[in-house]
């Protein structure tokens, strides 16, 4: 429990890991959960999903600061700007927009689960209202993860990244694809996706 792998993402400056052992809640050990991470190497911060230690609305978004001695901080639950009634799962930082990237199935998703959005705001806890990502990037089928390109547009669109869905998997199976937006920075209108099988 003590021994964490991490893997790198291409072209990304993304690394993936499960979350350790002193940040899983006594009902994420009971019910087997072991939320990702995905961090960057020079952040002191990092966001898992839990069903923290009373369950009052599934998996959340959490963060945990990491100490000076490589401890890590009480976890805190995102506040309701980002988190909701439904499940929150797999959230990603992204430096570049401010944002945290991640999955949920709230009622107004498009289908199943798909990606939001949250402007961190400050250091401090405070988050813009969580915003679903365009059309283009969530679709009737579940949309669970993105990894996304350092590289945003002018108006602070994504221009790209790993996508995890089951969109284009044979039978609704999930399937991890590269994903960029192929029109010019004032209307980024379309995503090619290139599954990986």
């Amino acid at each position: 429990d003590d021994f964490y792998r991490s893997i790198p993402t291409e072209n990304t400056p993304y690394r993936i890991t499960l979350v350790p052992s002193e940040l899983r809640s006594k009902l994420d050990k009971k019910r087997g959960w072991k939320s990702p991470v995905v961090y960057t190497p020079e952040s002191n911060v990092i966001y898992f999903s839990s069903y923290g230690n009373k369950d009052v609305a599934g998996l959340d978004i959490f963060e945990s600061k990491i100490l000076p001695d490589g401890s890590f901080s009480e976890p805190q639950r995102l506040p309701k700007t980002v988190n909701s009634l439904s499940d929150e799962i797999n959230p990603v930082y992204h430096n570049e927009s401010a944002s945290i990237i991640f999955a949920s199935d709230k009622a107004s998703s498009i289908g199943g689960f798909d990606l939001f959005s949250s402007k961190v705001m400050s250091r401090k806890g405070e988050y813009k209202s969580a915003e679903r990502l365009p059309r283009v990037w969530n679709t009737s089928s579940n949309e669970y993860f993105l990894f996304p390109d350092s590289k945003v547009f002018i108006d602070g669109d994504l221009s790209g990244g790993w996508l995890v869905s089951d969109r284009s998997g044979s039978f609704s199976s999930t399937v991890l694809c590269k994903a960029h937006a192929t029109s010019n920075y004032e209307t980024p209108d379309e995503v090619i996706i290139e599954s990986l099988l």
